[in-house]
């Protein structure tokens, strides 16, 4: 099953566990999304009403309710206080917190007596709504800007870094939670992974501790957690996946925001009605893309041509036409056959203007560069070739965008281990055309100082920094294939259990016990199967005696568990997701947020701005607003209740009945056009036909 699907079904099931049918659900503004995006249309077939907790259109019905509230969040708690300050807004409700209640609110809560009444003095917890699915193994935390907020704690404020981390390990939590893992905590050696991993199992140590009964036998699942500082060489470099080539090249044709993961792609198609705008939309809703998001050039090229070869077929067969019978089969089939088309046009006409761009921009020599860069880094000495002229000849190339060519630097950079700001100064003369971006790009440069990249040296004959770098090269002709990326290796070798802690040995044999690992466990690493013979399901050093023996879910495919503290480009991304076939195993990702290679050089850029500049989620959820004051007003009972039958008690099922139908009315309105569409749909289907 999918993030989703899991997480949507918990969701039903903590419902159902308080009788939520007979509930108002009361979210606020950090939950209610989530439960929008996962029950959508089918959220009345399990609660009475759905509203935020400050909607005046909230029914006046006072029975019962179920709350699901983000805790963390000063004005949500505000509005539940006021929902209860002058009387018990209901007369039953059910209190359900996601992770983040501290002694100071749990103290505020606990003082009033109305809701503590209401409640029972009981309160319940929600362990799986704190990752945002967004493909059906990859999440955020939907924490933005998130390398100002781990790596520069001294300028933004430590609580800043504390609020990342501590949502970092929600996240994860709740991947742990969805899939039933108890999984082995590894993690790269760097500050914040390490912080990130300690608390990770202690807090995973602490769940199952309590709830045993979920705590799956399988003692081989690793979660590897890492973070931005592993591998800053990936994030610039250009890829051929579809993906890559997406939000790489056509960045500026995407509607999207920061923060939110809608990507929206407009274009335009001639039709015999003249030309009509239409838009893609990159999710897992598009069969298509699904298909082709993480297949290079070659196969993505090949596919989309093989599809549209295939509606042509298609649209042939439904010409030729003769019997009713045939017609009727035809009629039920036309809009799903539409629907493919309209993605298959869209899919076509975008690859084609990508390749267009490929070329006119010759992304190609970028990347035979960016790999000839990574191939003397790690490469053998039968591999290096100087580089400077070719920087050069690439920087005179007019074709190349300023953007790109800032990649080129960035990359050059990081393999001389740093260059004098003269010689960047320079370099940027010589290559960009408008010169007044010549001190915003040495700024960029000193900034990834913040990161432990000395990109700038004082003096020509200073030392070059030298940090482990943990990609690999293929000893292939084919220069576009030599470079294998950090994460891809590095999950390549989790998968064949081929890790080791010291990834690469740089001391002498008789200091090895005194080496630093690079991959260290935060338990010690698990005793081998060739050990342990056939008790692998015996309990290990990570693994408690009191463990259960429940299985975890999909137990029949082993799982990998990753988590990148830092965010992730879209390239990366797929360096990984399109290992799942070739490893055979289910692949989970999280990650702090996705961006684009221009949104990290963006951040890295302004990591010293003042604080007010930045949309953090942490500033948004503590930003002061006031209750309204319908709240107030409605805690205390009225008489008579507006909406109970006339001559009906207010716990009669008369009255219920009555509030139900007409809370599901007010409902229903705002989702009148689905259900409108969705009960045409056949007679839709024949329309398209001109029947």
């Amino acid at each position: 099953m999918s993030l989703f699907e899991l997480q949507k079904a918990a969701l039903i099931a903590k419902l159902k566990s308080h009788r939520s049918e007979f509930r108002h659900l009361i979210t606020d503004h950090t939950t209610h999304p989530i439960i929008e995006k996962l029950l959508r249309d089918e959220v009345l077939n399990y609660v009475f009403t759905f509203y935020s907790i400050d909607d005046e259109k909230r029914s006046l019905n006072r029975e019962q309710a179920i709350y699901i509230l983000d805790p963390l969040v000063p004005y949500t708690i505000d509005c539940l206080l006021a929902d209860f300050s002058a009387g018990c807004r209901y007369q039953s409700a059910v209190l359900c917190f996601m992770p983040g209640l501290t002694k100071t609110t749990y103290a505020r809560l606990k003082a009033n007596s109305n809701l503590m009444k209401a409640c029972g003095n009981n309160f319940d917890s929600i362990d799986f709504l704190s990752l945002n699915p967004l493909e059906s193994r990859v999440y955020v935390t939907n924490n933005h800007y998130s390398i100002p907020a781990l790596y520069n704690p001294q300028h933004f404020g430590p609580d800043l870094n504390e609020y990342q981390v501590d949502k970092a390990v929600e996240a994860m939590m709740s991947a742990c939670v969805l899939s039933n893992e108890y999984p082995i905590v590894r993690y790269y050696n760097s500050p914040v992974s390490r912080k990130i991993a300690y608390l990770f199992q202690q807090t995973l140590d602490e769940y199952y501790r309590k709830h045993q009964e979920l705590s799956p036998v399988n003692s081989k699942t690793v979660f590897f957690i890492t973070d931005r500082l592993m591998d800053l060489f990936a994030p610039f470099c250009h890829y051929k996946f579809y993906r890559s080539q997406i939000f790489d090249l056509m960045d500026t044709q995407i509607r999207k925001a920061r923060g939110e993961y809608t990507y929206v792609y407009d274009y335009q198609i001639q039709t015999g009605e003249g030309i009509e705008k239409k838009h893609l939309v990159f999710d897992d809703e598009d069969p298509v893309y699904s298909r082709l998001q993480d297949l290079p050039i070659e196969d993505y090229t090949k596919s989309i041509i093989e599809q549209v070869n295939e509606l042509k077929a298609t649209e042939a067969k439904f010409s030729n036409l003769k019997y009713a019978s045939d017609l009727s089969h035809a009629a039920l089939n036309q809009a799903d056959y539409l629907f493919s088309r309209q993605l298959v046009t869209g899919h076509f006409e975008l690859i084609n203007k990508i390749d267009k761009t490929f070329r006119d921009e010759c992304i190609l020599d970028c990347m035979v560069f960016e790999s000839k860069c990574a191939s003397n880094l790690n490469g053998n000495k039968e591999m290096y070739e100087p580089l400077t002229e070719e920087l050069l000849e690439l920087l005179a190339n007019e074709k190349i965008d300023t953007g790109n060519k800032i990649r080129l630097l960035i990359v050059y950079t990081y393999y001389r281990g740093g260059i004098v700001e003269s010689d960047l100064r320079k370099l940027c003369h010589f290559g960009l055309p408008d010169q007044s971006k010549t001190d915003s790009i040495v700024t960029l440069f000193k900034n990834f100082q913040h990161l432990g990249f000395n990109m700038l040296k004082s003096k020509p004959n200073d030392k070059p920094f030298r940090i482990t770098s943990y990609f690999e090269i293929k000893d292939t002709p084919e220069l576009t294939e030599r470079y294998v990326p950090s994460l891809t290796n590095i999950v390549t070798r989790l998968a064949y259990g081929r890790l080791p802690e010291v990834y690469k040995e740089t001391y002498s044999s008789d200091r090895d016990e005194d080496a630093p690992k690079d991959f260290p466990y935060v338990k010690g690493a698990p005793i081998d199967d060739d050990d342990v013979g056939q008790q692998f399901n015996a309990p290990v050093r990570n693994m408690p005696k009191w463990k259960s023996s429940k299985q975890s879910i999909d137990s029949t495919k082993e799982k990998l568990l990753i988590f990148v503290a830092g965010g992730l480009t879209h390239s990366e991304l797929s360096t990984v997701t399109s290992l799942e076939a070739k490893l055979n195993k289910s692949i989970f990702i999280g990650t702090d947020e996705l961006y684009s290679t221009w949104d990290l050089i963006g951040d890295l850029r302004l990591i010293n701005d003042e604080r007010k500049n930045f949309n953090f989620p942490l500033d948004e959820k503590f930003a002061r607003k006031q209750v309204p004051q319908h709240l107030y007003e409605r805690s205390a009972a009225t008489q008579p209740n507006k909406s109970s039958a006339p001559g009906a008690t207010p716990n009669s099922a008369q009255s219920r009945a009555s509030s139900r139908s007409s809370s599901a009315h007010q409902l229903a309105q705002t989702t009148s056009s689905d259900s409108s569409r969705k009960r045409d749909k056949f007679f839709k289907k024949f329309k398209a036909l001109n029947i």
